[in-house]
């Protein structure tokens, strides 16, 4: 008797049951189960938790170093003499000079000590954009335009950047830089100037050259970035090596190598033979010399009849890939021909440094001095960044390909073979291990370190970057662990992957003609973007497919599908035009090609978080929605869709349920999991964990009627609402085994008419003993207790201390700022009066409230709102605002000039307390409150004395007693104001909001005035559903 491990792993989800078998024929289903997490995604926009705690954090550490910044100076000003000590004086010198009047005057004649002082704080404010060679490539390029025009007028005129901005503050234009002004300001602006300003106030002062040198440090040293970490190398993992950059000509010559160790020739009877050494050794040579080399050229150069095949040719790939570092830099703008003259590891070493050096100062040097390049190729090579090298890490690092090269060169080995001799063979994972052990240390060419983290295993071994993939090798090895404590390690496991079954020939055509169309696309893609002078990176080539697709045969006729506006190809690849989700990606987490397009800046802004005829409803823009229908009636139907009156409908009823990065999460987490489970069997030559496709689970389940077993009798729809179907689903993947997959693919063009068997018993006997297995399943949910959270909403409040009648009749306690037009943007006219209260200013909120008396329609309060900002010249107006609870902040810490309000973010937890008269009293506690308190967490008791009953947070399971029948509630939403717990089913699953709004999902009300009645308990399940129950809480 042997046993089966069936596992469905989703994002968030793994459905898992044990079968028995005998001769590994199902023969009795044993248990089955549901094991529910978070994916670690933001479920609007489908990103990385991190992404925004990251992004939040990097700009607390640019203003944290900014504010240092203008400390150390004026401190170091203080002590110079060029800035005074008590601060009513500093005050004073703020409110005496215009600065822009002071830097101009600091370069022609002699200023005060505290003038050149306070010339010099000035500058200090902004310090402008610095570009590292290291930089994101896609970041560099935002305000590039406004940059360049910047540049070009200083230059032309001779200013220096104060002198500019005088001019324009002069002139009454502003100084502060916006999108499209021509004000985006560059480091060497400000640099410029501050030592033309210190040669001309140098003869005036006192200051030493180690003075000056000191200012200049603090106003322009800027930390280096960090480099990015590399994956380990798949051979070497063990000795900490990293992988190789793919640029590097390591590795350029082992993929040249690799080819020609599995190019193969075909004569015209189909036979098949490899190359000769000698026609390896031709093509080698010509391989190592250029970019790449068509299959055409190769034959000419094998002296081969044009009917002889190579089985690497295709319709999607025309030419063998060569040495394309080597055939960019040897470009007389760079090394020329003495490229050649240099051994592989000198190669090597100049283009690590090359990847890896931020400074372009630094790796010009050493072009010149180590190199022998002239400065003006070591200049052409520090702007190398604009010119694409290879992107991304080889599968090795640099030792093992230096060590592999010699081995496929002079043995004529494959890769494999060559690997073998040098280490055994690499790769399996049979280990034969009694447990799953971390996935770090038993995948170590598939983590990325993380020497910084406060989790000892991602320190010790590293982890997988895709948040999706590390929570579910987690969630998988505590799952598999507590099976293997109560049944041992299966003898096999089966996995399902989401992929196609083997494809009939037709489709395999299809597929490679669609293949082909696309690499042809691509080519002409990378052609026109390098003839721009710009990188033929991803984005790039994706604006170009989006572009042409606007017009296939004219260029000239291409234009935005809202405005009409045309795109010229110079604008495609500048910042006036964006890659825009035609339906919005936080409302569908649609990423596909069919959800793109390409729109000007603005029209996306207007666009806002609304499918294109939803703004037009909304009056957002001014553009025709039948108009827009008709540019758009030449895209492919799965896009041009998109643009119609009724395309979230139609989403969400035909692709609603499909996410395209869930699928590829999905794909990827399948193909490591096997690697996972794999460690636990040893290296006995069976295959003990087989993947599976996905397409024959969902025949199965409605040809065996199991569908009906959550959706009802009658209905054989599967339901998704109930996460039990993950468990139906991984039975059947149990069940699933190799004679059912060959029959499947040996059949795949009558897929549809093929009738499979249960594995045992009559269609009805399986089904009957499936759902005795799912109908008792209580489904386990990962509970989710950790602080990271917002502290507190990312409005800032201002608060209002002394309150006008009219602030005070209306609850008004704190007061924010909104762009004007959008704050009444698709209003109707009453909702618009209402909004108009509630501007602070009378002048403002009286005339524009009888203002929208007269509006009848959406339509007349646009109008009124966009006529009434162009005459007051409004562009923000401050909003009034009640808010229950206010949090004030005040700052500097030191000394407090300055106070803002903030609205608590969610709640982590309601906390029930037993008072001293034994009384319990239950308080919400914000994430604010415990990251605020993480020191002190007793200052959250609400008396001295009280105890802690219990406390429970969003995805608990609770246990209630209702009709002398326990029923198991997850709680999803706490209200501490309204003193009860929403809860749902345990089951229950799907858009919860809204199958309520649609009457398909009953929420749970828990009173907390009621859970002595309820006999509430908080319970734990394990992964595999084992129930702890830890006895009533009153």
């Amino acid at each position: 008797m042997g046993i089966r491990l069936g596992l469905d792993l989703g994002t968030n989800s793994i459905g898992w049951c044990i079968l028995e078998t005998k001769d590994s024929v199902p023969i009795n289903l044993r248990k089955a189960g549901v094991r529910i997490f978070s994916d670690g995604r933001d479920p609007q926009r489908g990103e990385p938790l991190a992404v925004e705690r990251r992004l939040a954090r990097g700009a607390r550490r640019r203003r944290d170093r900014l504010l240092q910044r203008k400390r150390d100076l004026r401190k170091f000003l203080m002590s110079v003499g060029l800035f005074p000590l008590d601060e009513s004086s500093q005050q004073t010198l703020k409110n005496l000079h215009n600065p822009y009047d002071l830097r101009v005057s600091a370069l022609k004649e002699k200023l005060s000590p505290y003038d050149l002082g306070r010339s010099l704080i000035h500058m200090s404010q902004r310090r402008g954009f610095k570009s590292s060679r290291k930089g994101d490539k896609k970041e560099d390029k935002v305000e590039k335009n406004d940059r360049d025009a910047l540049d070009l007028a200083l230059k032309e005129n001779g200013l220096t950047l104060g002198q500019y901005l005088k001019q324009r503050h002069d002139s009454g234009w502003g100084t502060r830089a916006r999108p499209g002004d021509g004000l985006t300001t560059l480091r060497s602006h400000y640099y410029d100037e501050f030592c033309r300003i210190r040669d001309a106030q140098k003869p005036h002062h006192s200051l030493s050259d180690s003075d000056w040198k000191r200012i200049e440090d603090i106003l322009f040293t800027q930390r280096p970035l960090k480099p990015a970490q590399r994956g380990n190398c798949q051979i070497y993992y063990a000795d900490g090596e990293v992988r190789a950059y793919r640029a590097m000509p390591c590795f350029q010559h082992f993929r040249i190598e690799q080819n020609l160790a599995n190019l193969q020739i075909i004569d015209p009877q189909k036979n098949k033979r490899f190359l000769t050494p000698d026609e390896r050794e031709k093509l080698r040579e010509k391989l190592q010399n250029q970019k790449t080399m068509g299959f055409g050229k190769i034959r000419t150069l094998l002296k081969l009849d044009d009917d002889y095949m190579l089985n690497l040719e295709t319709d999607k790939r025309k030419d063998l890939e060569g040495d394309a570092t080597a055939a960019l830099l040897s470009r007389n703008d760079y090394f020329g021909k003495s490229w050649f003259s240099l051994d592989l590891k000198k190669q090597d070493e100049i283009i690590a440094l090359l990847l890896e050096e931020g400074e372009s100062e630094l790796l010009i040097k050493a072009a010149v001095q180590d190199w022998g390049l002239s400065c003006e190729q070591a200049e052409n090579l520090a702007k190398l960044e604009d010119i694409k090298l290879e992107a991304g890490t080889a599968r090795f690092c640099a030792r093992a390909l230096h060590e592999l090269i010699p081995i496929m060169v002079n043995q004529g080995l494959s890769v494999t073979e060559a690997i073998a001799q040098i280490r055994g063979g690499y790769g399996h994972n049979r280990r034969g291990e009694k447990e799953l052990k971390y996935y770090g240390e038993v995948m170590p060419d598939s983590v990325v370190p993380q020497p910084r983290s406060s989790v000892d295993d991602e320190n010790i071994y590293g982890k997988i970057n895709n948040p999706t993939v590390h929570i579910g090798l987690n969630q998988l090895r505590k799952l598999v662990n507590e099976l293997i404590t109560e049944y041992g390690i299966p003898d096999e496991m089966i996995v399902e992957l989401s992929r196609e079954l083997k494809l009939t020939q037709d489709a395999k055509k299809e597929l490679n003609k669609k293949q082909g169309e696309n690499k042809k696309l691509n080519d002409e893609a990378k052609e026109k973007i390098e003839g721009q002078g710009l990188q033929a990176n991803t984005e790039n080539i994706l604006r170009y497919k989006l572009w042409k697709e606007l017009d296939q045969n004219d260029c000239n006729n291409r234009r935005s599908p809202y405005s009409g506006k045309p795109i010229s190809i110079t604008q495609l690849f500048s910042n006036q035009i964006e890659i825009e989700h035609i339906l919005p990606l936080s409302r569908t987490l649609d990423d596909s090609y069919n959800n793109k397009t390409l729109c000007f800046v603005d029209e996306n802004r207007m666009k806002g978080n609304y499918a294109p005829a939803e703004a037009c409803q909304k009056m957002l823009w001014n553009f025709d929605h039948d108009e827009m229908l008709e540019r758009v009636a030449h895209l492919p139907r799965k896009k041009r869709y998109r643009f119609e009156a009724d395309a979230m409908q139609r989403w969400e009823e035909k692709e609603g349920g499909f996410i395209a990065r869930q699928l590829t999460d999905t794909q990827y987490l399948s193909k490591v999991a096997k690697r996972y489970l794999e460690s636990l069997y040893p290296d006995d030559g069976k295959l003990h964990v087989r993947v599976i496709p996905g397409q024959l689970t969902a025949k199965l389940r409605g040809q065996w009627g199991l569908n009906s077993i959550l959706s009802g009798e009658g209905n054989n729809e599967k339901n998704r609402n109930d996460h039990r179907h993950h468990a139906i689903d991984a039975i059947i993947i149990g069940c699933t085994d190799q004679r059912l997959l060959q029959h499947a693919a040996k059949n795949a063009e009558q897929l549809d008419s093929i009738e499979f068997d249960p594995p045992f018993g009559t269609v009805e006997d399986f089904r009957h003993a499936v759902k005795e297995q799912i109908d008792p399943i209580i489904v386990s949910h990962r509970p989710d207790h950790g602080w990271q959270g917002a502290m507190h909403e990312g409005t800032n409040y201002g608060i209002i201390d002394n309150q006008n009648d009219y602030e005070r009749d209306n609850n008004y306690n704190v007061v924010y700022r909104k762009p004007f037009v959008l704050l009444f943007a698709g209003l109707e006219p009453n909702k618009a009066r209402d909004k108009a209260s509630e501007i602070r200013d009378a002048r403002l909120r009286n005339p524009l409230m009888n203002l929208l008396e007269k509006a009848e329609s959406k339509e007349e309060v646009t109008k009124i709102v966009t006529d009434f900002a162009k005459e007051k010249g409004i562009k923000n107006i401050r909003i009034l605002k009640k808010e229950a609870t206010i949090i004030p902040i005040e700052h500097p810490s030191e000394n407090k000039k300055f106070k803002k309000g903030v609205v608590p973010g969610s709640n982590h937890h309601i906390a029930f307390w037993r008072m001293p008269d034994k009384s319990v009293q239950a308080l919400g506690i914000s994430f604010y409150d415990m990251i605020s308190r993480k020191d002190d967490l007793n200052s959250l008791k609400p008396h001295p004395a009280a105890k802690l009953v219990c406390h429970i947070s969003n995805g608990d399971l609770i246990r209630v007693t209702q009709n002398e029948a326990d029923r198991t509630l997850k709680v999803v939403n706490l209200s501490p104001a309204n003193k009860l717990f929403w809860c749902i089913d345990h089951q229950e699953g799907g858009n919860l909001s809204k199958r309520y709004k649609e009457k398909d999902l009953k929420y749970f009300f828990l009173s907390f005035s009621k859970m002595a009645d309820y006999k509430v308990r908080k319970i734990h399940i394990t992964p595999t559903g084992k129930i702890y129950d830890s006895g009533s809480i009153f």
